[in-house]
């Protein structure tokens, strides 16, 4: 046991000296491999999605954003246009919670710039409160609908992109969470969802790369990032005990996602030490998962959606 954490030590420690010292893409880098490119991202009428929309139409890329409130893209859109008239911004609307109107969104986004250059998929359902006391999350029909939007609609997505992206040797990412790679008491559905997310786009990574298919797969592995409604609890101090380095930047996450276009790395990683200390910590001390601490923190979140 003591030679397996220090292996898992050693390796953690490796992955940070190679992240850090990797170093960011250049802005000239960014616009010239992504200026002109069509840029589809699911779940873009608020919080990352929204900001990815926005950075990339800022260097120049197509952006399609879809989601299922019409009103909220709209508004994203003149946001956009506001900073930047020239910009080329497409919507299209989809309930992620029908996967039959997520087999038909990448033929309804191919009919706006007639190709697809590199695909994120960022919605997600998150119901937040422990399992056990939240009668609502033991229904069928929720965990159901929460699985239809973290996981099948994002198979379904994936697939159907997966031919106009090898003929623009394209990208996918898909946005997970340490949730997905160590339980939490806080969310049980969401947790389980991102762990098989985690799963099959971890292995359809192997698997594109064994037929040496020109697309690539980027699991971005998030942790708490300061979205408007996480900015809302910090200030009602209701997140006071998550320290600083463990809040993420939202306009860092769009960049780093976004530079993972171009990088084409199998895994974004951030905030990085609160991310990688959570893996480290489900390897080597899984009961300190189970503290009174967590629990209370827990109880106590306030839902983030």
């Amino acid at each position: 046991m003591a030679i397996k954490s220090i292996l898992v030590l050693v390796a953690a420690i490796v992955v940070g000296v190679i992240v850090f010292s990797r170093g960011s893409v250049s802005d000239e880098v960014l616009k010239e491999n992504l200026s002109g490119k069509v840029v589809l991202i699911c779940g873009a009428s608020s919080g990352i999605g929204e900001q990815l929309a926005f950075d990339l139409a800022s260097i120049g890329a197509k952006v399609i954003i879809s989601a299922r409130r019409v009103e909220k893209m709209n508004g994203v859109k003149d946001k956009i246009l506001s900073t930047y008239p020239n910009a080329e911004i497409g919507i299209v609307q989809v309930d992620f919670s029908d996967v039959s109107q997520s087999e038909g969104l990448v033929g309804e986004a191919l009919k706006i710039f007639g190709r697809l250059d590199h695909l994120i998929i960022n919605h997600a359902s998150l119901e937040m409160g422990t399992f056990l006391t939240s009668p609502s999350q033991q229904k069928p029909e929720h965990y159901i609908r929460a699985f239809q939007i973290n996981l099948f609609s994002f198979i379904q997505i994936a697939m159907s992109a997966l031919e106009p992206l090898e003929e623009t040797s394209g990208q996918i990412i898909v946005t997970s969470s340490t949730a997905g790679e160590s339980p939490f008491v806080l969310n049980a559905i969401y947790s389980s969802s991102k762990h098989a997310m985690n799963g099959f786009f971890y292995t359809l990574h192997q698997e594109l790369k064994y037929r040496k298919s020109s697309v690539g797969v980027t699991v971005a592995a998030l942790g708490l990032i300061k979205t408007e409604p996480v900015e809302k609890a910090i200030e009602a101090g209701v997140l006071s005990g998550v320290p600083e380095f463990a809040r993420g930047d939202l306009r860092e996450t769009s960049r780093r996602m976004i530079e993972a276009l171009v990088t084409r790395q199998m895994t974004v990683t951030y905030p990085y030490w609160s991310t990688v200390l959570a893996r480290v910590m489900w390897q080597l001390a899984p009961t300190a998962m189970e503290s009174e601490e967590m629990y209370d923190i827990a109880l106590n979140m306030p839902n983030l959606n």
